[in-house]
């Protein structure tokens, strides 16, 4: 009897587990969205105030968080991981302001933008805690049992690796991130013609 109470304690912590999870998933996107808009929005207001909206530096600036925003969902740590080992060659490229406070300014926002993803990505995901805790065991594995180091190594590896916001900068300013946001940008508009034309 204690048996069968157990299993079923057991079953139902395992489905509210999974399906809070499942909730998560969303609702932590929601909160990473609303982060990058709060990111954009401090922006415009140094913008505004050192009348700086047509400036390059800051369009990009705008541009490229915008382009975060909706790659909010597509943001794992196995993506990012992919795509910063495709950028190894490719040069970042930020324009930058002729204002010396104005660029200060956005400056502070891409690293805000990269604080935020990395924490996002390392302490919200399943996949990002997962790589955290091998990392630790790596260096454990490493001091105490030498020989199976690499096999550690291989492990962090199945899952991506620890990221660090200046990775995320150097990713963000890549061609890499570009191409990532035209694709879905190119997704976006084709399910606004479908949804168009199922509705006519």
């Amino acid at each position: 009897m204690i048996h069968d109470y157990v299993m079923i304690f057991i079953g139902t912590s395992l489905i509210a587990g999974c399906l809070s999870y499942a909730c998560w998933t969303r609702l932590r996107v929601i909160l990473l969205r609303q982060r990058l808009f709060d990111i954009r929005d401090h922006l415009w207001d140094e913008a505004q105030a050192y009348r700086g909206l047509d400036d390059p530096a800051y369009v990009e600036a705008r541009h490229r968080l915008n382009a975060a925003i909706r790659l909010a969902h597509w943001l794992t740590l196995p993506v990012i991981s992919q795509s910063i080992d495709r950028t190894t060659n490719d040069a970042p490229t930020f324009t930058k302001s002729n204002n010396t406070n104005f660029q200060v300014a956005i400056e502070t926002a891409y690293d805000d933008f990269a604080q935020c993803l990395v924490s996002y990505l390392m302490r919200q995901t399943a996949c990002g805690i997962s790589v955290t805790v091998a990392a630790i065991c790596y260096n454990v594995i490493c001091r105490v049992f030498g020989p199976f180091a690499q096999l550690a190594c291989w492990f962090v590896g199945q899952f991506g690796r620890p990221i660090s916001p200046t990775t995320v900068r150097y990713w963000m300013g890549s061609q890499r991130f570009d191409d990532l946001s035209k694709a879905e940008l190119a997704i976006y508009h084709s399910s606004m013609r479908s949804t168009v034309n199922a509705a006519s």
